[in-house]
């Protein structure tokens, strides 16, 4: 009961009423099923619950607090209004709160009703019955049998006086009925698929979400010794629940210059926040004695004055150290000039766009050695550039070099993008060339999966014959072509491809089953039994003929780093090959070697060593 007590999980559990055991599932649907957000909604600042004990003067202040006389005075005389109400109020009405409020802790019912109440729910029963009565009424007013036939004689007649509506009319309207339906079908549709998130939009959004670089954990100094002091041997050697205090009165007793470490190392992970100058005056200031000596509301006064009272060169200090703390952006160097110009007193008194258009006059007067200072300046100001390489296109290129020719600037600027597409349409394909190579120069270097069969489709499409047939025709005269190719011909093109693809790492098995695809027999046979087929086979293969696979294997795979080799680790190759190991059952294996090799001696241990060091790398090769 404690645990439904709460109205928010009254809300959220109650279709889960189905799984609570038999017993309980009456008593629960009960205290569920009272309206619940007529008690949640309570103006008080404060929750009835369901299961625990309510007072009769809550409960009326809830109703009380509804009622139109008290919602027109201000919120903090309603309160007052109330509870005087209640104090004036008969014994007998009290008794009835009393009464309901007892009902509410068992199972809920409705607030007692007040004379206005009860006459308003009266009305609503009249119109009840009122209702229900109509439908009895147009019963006994419904025409006989004899009077319906009579009257449907009279409205024939009166259609065959009239003439019949033609079939071409009558389809017409059918035709325009239809249309209707359907756009308001559309709408109807239309209406869902809004409110609805399309699949792919989500997927996208998904994908966006798990590429984001990760944020940098926040960590605080103590955080960060407390990480290093758990690794300490002392600190494992205690309790688990005597650790926590240990650490804790262990940093209480570092000195300051001890901490500085660990307050630097939270500090690089703490993202930088902008700083302004005064901030930092205001800091320091804090620390003062004739400051402290204030009241709190009288500080930020006199810290605003002593600020207002520095002169330029006083301030220059904490600003260098809020522009070193503060995050950098970029700055140009028209921005730096309008600040500067904006700091004027003859200006401040000037309108906002008068001074913007005095800045612009003033800036394209500007000789141009002024104006590379404030540049250079703006340089120093902002973060530095990215390494990112931005794509660029071969129309791009040509839009860039194109608009600055006269001819276009001739043009009004809505009509210099539309003519400049007309001109690079017109472009032979020779000229077009210089571009698309300058295009691909700036492109950001990354190599893509290439089949040979994408080179030999490249490479049709500037034949002659290829490109005199209909676009549609054309790939399937290629793959009609590609089929046709022996191993042979299709030899070029794969070597090509592998050459410009990136390479992966291949196993000399994955060949092997490659190779076993391309041959009839595997074909014909059924999906699930191929894989059980080329492993059996794979297994009977003979060493030389594995061997020719793996040396395939490494050839086609990326280029291993050297890694060193460890003595036990050759051991345990050559004691797994022996019958006595072989035989022990699983997890055993493992176990058994290692106590062999901590029994053997430094004599029996050496040539393991001496064949490490030989398959492994000089030191100096492995970072």
């Amino acid at each position: 009961n404690h645990f439904f007590g709460s109205p928010f999980c009254s809300l959220c559990l109650f279709p889960l009423i189905g799984f609570l055991p038999q017993q309980k599932t009456e008593r629960n649907a009960k205290m569920l099923s009272i309206r619940p957000l007529r008690m949640i909604q309570l103006r008080i600042g404060r929750l009835i619950r369901f299961v625990s004990k309510v007072s009769g003067y809550s409960a009326y202040l809830q109703e009380a607090y509804k009622t139109p006389g008290i919602q027109k005075l201000p919120p903090p005389e309603r309160f007052a209004a109330v509870a005087a109400m209640w104090k004036i109020a008969s014994p007998e009405t009290k008794e009835k709160w009393n009464a309901y409020a007892a009902r509410i802790s068992q199972a809920g019912d409705n607030p007692p009703q007040s004379s206005k109440a009860s006459a308003s729910a009266k009305t609503a029963k009249t119109a009840k019955t009122a209702k229900a009565a109509k439908p009895e009424k147009e019963k006994a007013a419904k025409p006989t049998k004899a009077a319906k036939a009579a009257k449907d004689a009279k409205a024939a007649a009166g259609k065959k006086a009239a003439g019949k509506k033609t079939t071409r009319a009558r389809a017409s309207q059918e035709t325009k009925a239809k249309g209707k339906g359907k756009e308001k079908g559309k709408g109807k549709g239309k209406a869902k698929s809004a409110t609805r998130r399309p699949r792919s939009t989500t997927r996208r959004a998904a994908a966006k979400i798990r590429a984001a670089p990760k944020p940098v954990k926040r960590i605080s100094a103590y955080h960060a010794y407390m990480k290093k002091a758990y690794s300490h041997p002392d600190i494992k050697a205690l309790p688990v629940h005597q650790r926590m205090s240990t650490i804790a009165k262990q940093w209480k007793a570092l000195s300051a210059e001890e901490k500085k470490p660990y307050i630097q190392q939270a500090l690089a992970t703490q993202p930088k926040k902008t700083v302004s100058a005064y901030t930092l005056f205001v800091k320091e200031a804090q620390t003062r004695a004739e400051i402290k000596a204030l009241p709190f509301t009288q500080r930020i006064k006199k810290l605003a004055e002593q600020w207002k009272g520095m002169s330029a060169e006083q301030k220059k200090p904490y600003q260098a150290q809020a522009t070193a703390l503060s995050p950098r952006k970029k700055v140009s160097g028209y921005q730096l000039f309008g600040k500067e110009i904006w700091a004027r007193p003859e200006n401040k008194a000037l309108p906002f766009q008068t001074v913007l258009k005095k800045i612009s006059e003033q800036w394209k007067t500007l000789p141009e050695s002024q104006k590379q200072a404030y540049k250079n300046r703006a340089v120093e100001l902002s973060p530095p550039p990215t390494s990112k390489v931005p794509k660029v296109s071969a129309y791009h290129l040509f839009v860039k070099k194109a608009s600055r020719s006269r001819g276009i600037q001739a043009l009004p600027p809505p009509q210099r993008l539309s003519a400049i597409a007309k001109q690079w349409k017109a472009l032979p394909a020779e000229e077009k060339k210089p571009y698309i190579e300058q295009a691909l120069a700036l492109q950001p270097k990354k190599r893509k999966i290439v089949s040979a069969y994408t080179l030999f489709t490249k490479e049709s499409h500037s034949r002659a014959d290829i490109k005199a047939l209909p676009f549609a025709e054309r790939a399937k005269k290629i793959a009609e072509q590609w089929k046709g190719m022996s191993a042979e011909q299709k030899k070029p093109y794969q070597a090509q491809a592998t050459a410009l693809s990136p390479r992966k790492k291949v196993s000399a098995y994955q060949l092997f089953v490659k190779e076993m695809w391309t041959r009839p027999e595997i074909k014909a046979m059924p999906f699930e039994a191929v894989g059980k087929k080329i492993a059996e086979q794979w297994k009977a293969l003979p060493e030389v003929q594995k061997k020719a696979f793996q040396d395939r294997a490494v050839e086609l795979s990326p280029p291993v780093p050297p890694k060193r080799v460890s003595p036990y680790g050759i051991f345990v190759r050559e004691a797994f090959l022996r019958p006595e190991i072989k035989a022990l059952p699983f997890g055993e294996p493992l176990q058994k070697i290692a106590s062999i090799w901590k029994g053997m001696s430094a004599d029996e241990k050496r040539p393991y060593i001496q064949k490490a060091e030989q398959l492994s790398p000089p030191k100096g090769d492995i970072k």
